[in-house]
């Protein structure tokens, strides 16, 4: 089921977190290095002028933070992190729980939401296409 993912990699059809939490960083940002083909992390410098112009609409809410868990034994991890080691592992991760549940979305008649015009209250929402 996992290797169904990797046409939405290939494609850039899978949006992922830039920000990840590191313990060494706090909040980082993580980038391809593509001589030793792994993920290099560095501290985050931002905000981006995106994240600072909603932050200036007061809109603070709009401006992504790592996804920070905890596991059974109390320490901290993100999230995306361990997704992304998963992958690269695949299928000789130690572990592959998560990234064996996000290849679930393959198995889901996904539609995306659709837009229309309410003639009554001339208001736009998003209703499923087959109503």
């Amino acid at each position: 089921r996992v290797e169904r993912l990797e046409p939405h990699f290939r494609n850039a059809k899978f949006y992922v977190p830039f920000k990840v939490y590191h313990p060494d960083y706090g909040e980082a940002v993580w980038e391809v290095d593509e001589k030793k083909a792994v993920l290099g992390f560095k501290p985050y410098e931002g905000p981006t002028k995106i994240e600072a112009a909603a932050i200036g609409r007061g809109e603070p809410f709009r401006v992504m933070t790592p996804i920070k868990r905890r596991d059974e034994d109390g320490n901290v991890y993100d999230l995306f992190r361990v997704f992304a080691e998963e992958f690269a592992f695949f299928p000789f991760s130690p572990r592959d729980d998560l990234i064996d549940a996000v290849s679930r979305i393959e198995d889901m008649d996904a539609v995306g939401p659709m837009l229309f015009a309410d003639k009554f209250a001339g208001e736009r929402r998003a209703i499923p296409p087959d109503v």
